[in-house]
């Protein structure tokens, strides 16, 4: 077997993967074939990743969170189908009053919610748009929750997509959407490389075991970032070491260099 190094960019945000490979090139982890609640289970946690790197590479600080609802009297004959219709009308009026106002196309990522008897609503990120103007395009709430997207430093907007990712499937929603979201087309999507065989599995066991947590090395394999975390894994079927690292890439400093004016009056001071 051989190593293989993944790395994968959402924005900012950068992913690095070490792991083994068979001959033909087959990701190497385990004996057996998973249960089919084990798939179930490593398909959502892939899912969830997947719905972050999205997030991350297609949305700034500064855009647009909101959550559509519905007044109480509204709320008793609606379906999936009915909100996902009223979802999409949404984004028809949002599109039409960008397009008037000669802003960007929009991007965006929902999600369709049941919570409780008859409480549908819908989780929404798009792309920056005014408050007032993004609440009032929608007809169906006297009160609409819309605020400012804050992605962290180190993690940008895991925390939001892991909660629109962990809702609960019901019933009421067929079972082909859950746990999944509707984005618009044109998201961008998160650059993935690999190469092999950059480490023998010496050396991988020896990161895993004394490199994990050293900050100042992986800020050296990886110029122009900060170290977030690093995840060992032993897999005692194959005897190899997984590596899976955080990073961010930092903003370049602007050095502000002194006017003319201001280099005279410092001459004139020295003077």
């Amino acid at each position: 077997m051989k190593s293989r190094t993944k790395t994968i960019l959402s924005g900012k945000y950068l992913e690095v993967e070490l792991f083994p490979v068979t001959e033909h090139g087959h990701r190497h982890d385990r004996r057996r074939k998973l249960s089919r609640a084990e798939q179930r289970k490593q398909n959502e946690k892939h899912a969830v990743k997947k719905l972050v790197r999205l997030i991350n590479a297609n949305f700034v600080q500064g855009d647009t969170i909101i959550t559509l609802q519905y007044r109480a009297e509204l709320r008793h004959d609606l379906s999936y189908a009915a909100v996902l219709r009223d979802v999409q009308n949404y984004l028809r009026r949002v599109k039409s009053y960008r397009h008037r106002h000669h802003l960007p196309e929009i991007k965006y990522i929902y999600v369709i919610e049941l919570a409780g008897k008859d409480n549908w609503h819908a989780h929404l990120i798009m792309s920056k748009l005014d408050r007032d103007t993004a609440e009032s395009l929608w007809h169906f709430a006297d009160f609409v929750n819309s605020r400012s997207f804050q992605p962290t430093a180190q993690e940008g907007g895991a925390a939001f997509a892991n909660y629109i990712a962990g809702k609960k499937p019901c019933k009421e929603v067929p079972e082909k959407y859950w746990r999944k979201w509707n984005s618009s087309k044109n998201l961008t999507k998160p650059t993935e490389n690999t190469k092999d065989g950059t480490h023998t599995r010496r050396e991988i066991a020896r990161i895993a075991r004394e490199r994990v947590d050293d900050q100042a090395y992986w800020e050296r394999q990886y110029s122009g970032y900060r170290f977030v975390s690093a995840q060992p894994v032993f897999n005692e079927f194959n005897g190899w070491w997984y590596l899976y690292v955080q990073l961010y890439r930092i903003e370049p400093r602007t050095v502000r260099r002194p006017s003319a004016g201001m280099h005279t009056a410092a001459m004139q001071r020295k003077t």
